[in-house]
């Protein structure tokens, strides 16, 4: 087995989180089984900080930092790159993001909203989104998903945006080309990274 092939068996396989919450997915329509899975798995839940939403004590982030998704590596510290797996099985909500972000449907397909408009993702699809800009997703299946995470600060002062949150013209002369650099470099890292973070993104 490659590098590539051993990634991506990795990719596909279910991570604790998600086996989680995707029993408590299927047992959304039995309220009876679904309220003593939750009783079971409620300090797991509150330990490991999983989404699911139905518990009092979790909480829904609006805005997630940089500092918030990776307050020990990655952007945050080490990399302007960071590519991690949407965790499957995530309950819907909408949120944004502080830094860019490039989605990736790398199998599958998923469920998508920006700023309230409908854009269904399949394989092979690949979105751009700027800071701020709010978003949803919908993997409730075994499709791969993946999050680029960019730092804001890649561009430099290249980027300009309007009290609108219009981006000028300067974003597509000086930035598109440093953006592209960056998104190839991280998608590059499929065929020789062995393991890539199946860290929780949202």
């Amino acid at each position: 087995m490659n590098p590539r092939e051993k990634t991506l068996k990795e990719l596909q396989e279910f991570t604790n989180k998600e086996l989680i919450q995707k029993k408590y997915y299927e047992l959304r329509n039995d309220p009876v089984a679904l309220k003593q899975y939750a009783a079971e798995i409620e300090d797991t839940v509150r330990e490991q900080h999983i989404l699911l939403f139905d518990f009092p004590f979790v909480h829904h982030p609006d805005l997630l930092r940089e500092s918030d998704l990776y307050p020990h590596l990655s952007i945050s510290h080490v990399s302007n790159v960071n590519v991690v797996r949407h965790l499957r099985y995530t309950p819907v909500f909408e949120h944004s993001h502080s830094f860019f972000t490039v989605l990736y449907v790398l199998s599958g397909q998923c469920g998508h909203t920006v700023n309230g408009i409908d854009v269904p993702m399949a394989e092979g699809d690949v979105f751009f989104l700027p800071p701020y800009a709010k978003q949803t997703i919908s993997v409730f299946d075994d499709s791969i998903v993946l999050n680029i995470h960019i730092r804001r600060d890649t561009f430099g002062d290249y980027l300009m945006i309007s009290t609108a949150g219009v981006y000028s013209t300067i974003w597509f002369q000086f930035c598109l080309p440093p953006f592209y650099e960056a998104t190839q470099t991280a998608l590059n890292t499929l065929e020789r990274m062995p393991v890539i973070s199946c860290a929780a993104s949202v």
